[in-house]
């Protein structure tokens, strides 16, 4: 799930590189990229020439409506829509990732922990993506190196697959060695899974995706 995430925020990313919107002679268009199409555009349907504006190369709004990637965003209002980071957005009664509502989130606390990444916050949840990330002690939640979030009793990360964020560790000894990997006295993990015959005595990091002990190579957490 949380990789699912992640590819399709950056092929979101991509498609606007290069692109955005701009005016015609009857209307709006939006211009993006994506690997199956290169660049590509198409008109953006009931935009009103003469009030649009685009907000970013994803976001947009005109009198009457808020638009992601030429897109109308549903129940999102003009008047006070505003864009947070890349893909976030809020008006005075919604949290929006991309074009879709976060059910729950208060547009009045809602704020990003890491404007590169998906990791946020209200008054009463953490937030990854359009997810609500069951932390210990939200109060205390940081951020402590790209992926990766503690609250002071628990280390959480968004790396890994399945629905859980919290990594089963001794939080004492853990230690975030980079953006994928982790050790603690017992084990080795990438991300939120434990690499299973990880050595963590001689467990180091080579890059972002390589790790070695005495034993073996790992890449994404794989012995090789």
């Amino acid at each position: 799930m949380k990789h699912a995430l992640w590819f399709a925020l950056l092929a979101t990313l991509l498609s606007g590189c290069g692109g955005g919107y701009r005016r015609t002679e009857d209307g709006v268009q939006f211009l993006g990229w994506n690997q199956a199409e290169g660049y590509f555009s198409y008109a953006v349907f009931g935009a009103d020439r003469a009030s649009f504006k685009a907000l970013d190369k994803h976001y947009a709004r005109d009198n009457d409506r808020v638009y992601f990637d030429g897109h109308v965003i549903d129940q999102a209002d003009p008047a006070s829509f505003a864009v947070l980071g890349s893909v976030y957005g809020r008006d005075a009664d919604h949290v929006f990732l991309q074009n879709t509502v976060i059910e729950g989130a208060d547009p009045h606390t809602f704020s990003l922990l890491d404007a590169s990444l998906l990791w946020a916050r209200d008054a009463r949840e953490i937030y990854f993506g359009r997810s609500p990330v069951r932390v210990a002690h939200p109060e205390a939640f940081r951020i402590v190196r790209p992926h990766w979030g503690c609250d002071g009793e628990n280390y959480y990360t968004d790396i890994g697959t399945g629905s859980s964020y919290r990594v089963d560790a001794d939080y004492a000894t853990l230690q975030v060695l980079n953006s994928h990997y982790a050790k603690d006295r017992r084990e080795a993990f990438y991300g939120v899974e434990p690499i299973p015959g990880a050595d963590p005595a001689t467990f180091q990091v080579i890059d972002e995706i390589t790790a070695r002990d005495c034993r073996a190579t790992y890449v994404l957490g794989r012995r090789q």
